[in-house]
């Protein structure tokens, strides 16, 4: 197989393997008829090993597949509390449903470090009073950031089926350092209830690396109680690279 003739096929099909990739997550799609029919609309039978390219072309989607279920957004997360992101401070605010035992605060469920952890549970989230809150994020490198990604459980998942604790306007800032008085706004956003539950959200960039970055949550869905934060992702570039999932 001519190894320049293959890569202006697979340049032609880059457009496609996101579309069939979709095709497989949400229609379950058999991944053999997919390369079959692939195969029959690229290549003229005969005029290659068939075998050959098809296997070329499986593997092609099986790595993007692998891609995408790393971590649902085929980029990797620069807040993630393994591998050493951390929560420095929430500033003032207030966390909710705090209790105390002899004394002592105890705070189910409430830890702000929740929101940087890979599982999406109900109840596993950075719970605070009200509708506004504050975090300062410290990422595990410098990082030009350039996306961030807000995650919510879906309706069907909480036992009363409401989500109105979810976050809804926020704003996302990087620092110089964590009391830093002058911020770079990268912009405010808005995290859809009726959306889908894994939101990315593209930023205004700046020309300087970040280590760290201070969400402020604004307003919620309607719960004047809480607010519920289960999962922040930020996502950039170092070196001028963008980062991918393993």
């Amino acid at each position: 197989m001519n190894p320049s003739d293959l890569a202006a096929d697979y340049a032609n099909l880059e457009a496609e393997l996101k579309e069939l990739k979709a095709k497989c997550l949400s229609d379950k799609c058999n991944s053999d008829n997919v390369v079959s029919q692939t195969c029959g609309k690229h290549f003229a039978e005969g005029n290659r090993n068939r075998k050959d390219i098809e296997d070329e072309i499986r593997n092609t989607i099986r790595k993007q597949l692998e891609l995408y279920a790393a971590d649902k957004t085929g980029m990797a997360d620069f807040a993630m509390r393994k591998l050493g992101g951390c929560i420095v401070t929430v500033r003032d605010t207030r966390p909710y449903g705090e209790k105390t035992f002899f004394g002592i605060g105890f705070v189910p469920g409430s830890d702000p470090h929740e929101m940087l952890n890979p599982s999406v549970e109900p109840g596993h989230c950075w719970a605070f009073h009200g509708s506004r809150g504050t975090a300062v994020i410290k990422l595990i490198a410098p990082v030009f950031v350039t996306h961030l990604t807000l995650e919510h459980i879906l309706p069907l998942m909480a036992p009363s089926g409401d989500i109105s604790s979810a976050p809804k306007k926020f704003t996302l800032f990087g620092l110089d350092q964590p009391e830093a008085f002058m911020k770079h706004n990268f912009g405010q956003f808005e995290f859809k209830a009726e959306g889908p539950s894994l939101q990315t959200f593209s930023l205004v960039e700046s020309q300087q690396s970040y280590q760290y970055v201070e969400v402020v949550f604004e307003s919620n869905h309607g719960n004047a109680q809480y607010t519920c934060v289960y999962r922040v992702r930020i996502h950039g570039k170092v070196n001028g690279l963008v980062y991918q999932s393993p």
